[in-house]
């Protein structure tokens, strides 16, 4: 049902810029029209099980890609504005329903957060109660949880009422980066978090600003660099998760679609410094586990020389 609400402050923002390296030279990508059948349908797919969309309210908006000539960043051009992104976030998806999904993670999942974790502190090389570390966009709250596990002092930031209300009830200190916090924070996981973000420069900014000289910044996203080829096969049926799936630029969501370069460029912006990556371990460690661990740590130092988009940054001293 339709609130008189969501009428008058639901809608949309143009992007006349890029939102990485707010470049104005854009190519317009690819585009379907306002009210298009093929994005109708992959969002009622995507959300059904979630929660649901409320088509009516979409009515004028259409799905537009364009690419930054500077940076290559390509980003979705018409957004929702603040209100609708909560609409989207605090109803057509259910948080009860995610929260129940949080649930299932298996014991694999929880091991290799604390792997991650470790291998921070490591780096580091501080005692874990001597460390501040921060999930940004902390969702329900399993990496502050495994940060807590280890001992470090654990903080989270989130938008979402729900969640916020999720980690006070297990004693996790919650910030708002928007806030005048002080340079506090040894290491700051962002995970499925940037390209989300409308502004993703000033929020990158922003941690920064609370990342302590020598303190670390974790960035995973989707790595979009098979995005040409994949919107030439066009292909709005694949399932997420499968080759040819266009969900690294699903509609509404993600709206910043990063590659090495893009995420490279964006950080340098802001004067933090790329570090090799930390490749923890995966779990469960049998003997094929263990070989290839050893190939992976071998492959990101060796071969893929921190391409990708699952990275760790510092700031400098």
């Amino acid at each position: 049902m339709i609130k008189e609400a969501d009428l008058e402050h639901f809608g949309f923002i143009e992007r006349s810029a890029c939102p990485a390296c707010k470049g104005k030279e854009l190519s317009a990508l690819y585009e379907l029209p306002a009210g298009s059948a093929i994005i109708s349908k992959y969002l009622h797919n995507f959300y059904k099980e979630q929660g649901g969309i409320d088509f009516s309210l979409l009515e004028a908006w259409p799905y537009r890609l364009s690419e930054c000539k500077s940076c290559t960043l390509v980003f979705q051009k018409v957004i929702l504005n603040d209100y609708a992104m909560e609409v989207l976030y605090e109803r057509w998806i259910n948080p009860a329903i995610t929260f129940e999904e949080s649930k299932k993670h298996d014991l694999q999942y929880y091991l290799n957060l604390i792997e991650e974790i470790k291998q921070a502190i490591d780096f580091l090389g501080k005692k874990p109660y001597e460390l501040n570390i921060m999930d940004f966009g902390m969702g329900w709250s399993e990496w502050c949880k495994a940060g807590s596990a280890l001992g470090c002092n654990v903080t989270g930031a989130e938008l979402s009422a729900a969640r916020i209300q999720n980690a006070l009830k297990h004693n996790i200190r919650v910030v708002n980066v928007n806030d005048s916090l002080k340079p506090e924070f040894d290491f700051i996981n962002t995970e499925q978090v940037f390209e989300h973000i409308p502004e993703p420069l000033e929020t990158l900014q922003k941690l920064v600003a609370i990342v302590k000289p020598g303190g670390i910044i974790k960035i995973s996203i989707p790595d979009c660099v098979r995005l040409h080829e994949l919107l030439k096969l066009n292909d709005w049926d694949a399932p997420k998760g499968t080759e040819n799936s266009l969900n690294i630029v699903a509609p509404l969501e993600h709206i910043n679609s990063f590659t090495f370069t893009s995420l490279n460029k964006m950080a340098s912006a802001t004067g933090l410094k790329l570090l090799p990556s930390l490749a923890y371990r995966k779990y469960p460690l049998s003997i094929i586990d263990v070989f290839k661990n050893t190939y992976r740590h071998f492959y990101i130092k060796n071969i893929r020389k921190n391409k990708g988009t699952y990275l760790f940054f510092q700031r400098p001293v």
